[in-house]
């Protein structure tokens, strides 16, 4: 059917061709809801719900799985994983071990280098080997893709942040300044007391 310009249509004569193009559509309308009412219509059970948490930690993603015709439909899973503690849990680490997946597959995408070159043959009759930047650009989106998501779902194990820890000598605690000077007014060993004396005048004790 040919777009409509609505610039040409007012009033009634816009509303005619709405109705127009929903009635010329409502097959494919009617398709959708019935295949909707059908994902709607699968309720859980134990197979279902093992075969989803398999398929997710194998690294599949939930749409996918859900387009499938005898799955659910993507949110009745996630509302699954909220209403049955026991089928959440085990969505919970099947989504941990997808997140796995998805680093293998960073390493994976990178060391593959199959479709990087590609022959092409001049005007001329002569072949020639030229980068192919369109794969490459592709392969680099896949890759950044899977890292930023990784770093946003597990930024602990996969993130960028960098934590920084003090320790005081030979990785122990900090000891305070005050907390040195009480320790030599309690001790009556001038051994103990004198070494202590010595962290308190070599700075390595904080304030």
């Amino acid at each position: 059917m040919p777009a409509l310009s609505w610039r040409f249509y007012s009033g009634d004569r816009r509303r005619s061709a709405a109705a127009a193009a929903m009635s010329f559509d409502a097959p494919i309308y009617h398709d959708r809801i019935a295949k909707l009412r059908q994902k709607y219509a699968v309720h859980y059970s134990e197979e279902i719900a093992d075969e989803i948490c398999l398929r997710l930690a194998n690294g599949e993603t939930l749409p996918s799985i859900c387009r499938d015709a005898h799955m659910p439909a993507a949110d009745a899973v996630r509302s699954w994983a909220l209403d049955k503690p026991e089928f959440g849990e085990r969505y919970q680490k099947a989504r941990r071990m997808q997140h796995e997946c998805y680093a293998d597959e960073i390493v994976d995408i990178a060391d593959d280098a199959t479709n990087d070159w590609m022959t092409r043959r001049t005007k001329s009759g002569e072949t020639v080997v030229l980068v192919n930047r369109e794969h490459i650009s592709r392969s680099t989106l896949r890759v950044d893709s899977r890292k930023w998501l990784l770093s946003k779902l597990n930024p602990g194990q996969y993130g960028d942040r960098t934590q920084l820890e003090f320790s005081g000598k030979g990785g122990g605690a900090i000891k305070h300044s005050a907390q040195i000077v009480a320790a030599i007014a309690q001790t009556d060993d001038p051994n103990a007391a004198a070494k202590l004396y010595s962290e308190l005048i070599s700075g390595s004790a904080s304030g």
